[in-house]
């Protein structure tokens, strides 16, 4: 979600954290968005971890990392001619230029996750360090008169193993980089406290 808002994508700042509700499966089949604006929602899905043994419980294996973003005819914008165009894009609001809109988002968030200057996009590489497959989905329907367009990326990424519980953290390791950049931000009401190495992953409890 950082560095997505970070790079300052096409939907700006609506980026949502974990809203899988935020693209709704009506009874019809349709899907509709009660969100106000164009919008990506970020989600982790399935994980799978394989040849376990007794000690290799702090692997992780594999995760699915889902962004789901879409747009709709009344996400437009009126330009100073007073046409209505695409949000971000400036072009006429039609559905060819919608469906270049989820192409234009689709790239931004790629690119973002690999941009070596955004320091929130280092940190997702030092968490999954290899990208494993990647899926992308299409989905477009007009419910009440209104179009709806959305797309879905699916990211499997490899992740590192958690830490050892109770072990020092070393200071330049990912887990002690990511809790000195927490220690920033207040987060589902904790916050992380002290030096990083000090620091345990729920000091307040979550």
């Amino acid at each position: 979600m950082e560095a997505l808002k970070a790079a300052g994508t096409l939907v700006g700042n609506n980026i949502l954290d974990s809203k899988v509700a935020a693209l709704q499966v009506s009874s019809d089949g349709s899907l509709r968005t009660d969100e106000e604006g164009p919008f990506i929602a970020v989600y982790t899905d399935v994980s799978k971890s394989g040849e376990l043994n007794g000690r290799s419980l702090r692997t992780n294996g594999y995760l699915d990392l889902v962004f789901n973003f879409g747009i709709t005819a009344a996400m437009t914008q009126t330009n100073d001619k007073g046409e209505s165009v695409v949000v971000g894009l400036e072009v006429p609001a039609t559905s060819p230029n919608f469906e270049f809109f989820l192409d234009a988002l689709t790239r931004q968030i790629k690119f973002t996750l690999l941009d070596p200057l955004n320091p929130w996009s280092e940190l997702l590489k030092g968490f999954a360090p290899d990208f494993k497959a990647c899926e992308e989905m299409r989905h477009g329907n007009a419910r009440d008169g209104v179009r709806l367009v959305s797309g879905q990326l699916r990211l499997t990424v490899e992740l590192v193993a958690d830490p050892v519980p109770g072990a020092v953290l070393p200071e330049t390791g990912i887990w002690s980089r990511f809790l000195a950049k927490l220690a920033k931000f207040t987060c589902l009401g904790w916050a992380s406290k002290g030096t990083p190495a000090a620091c345990t992953l729920w000091p307040d409890g979550p």
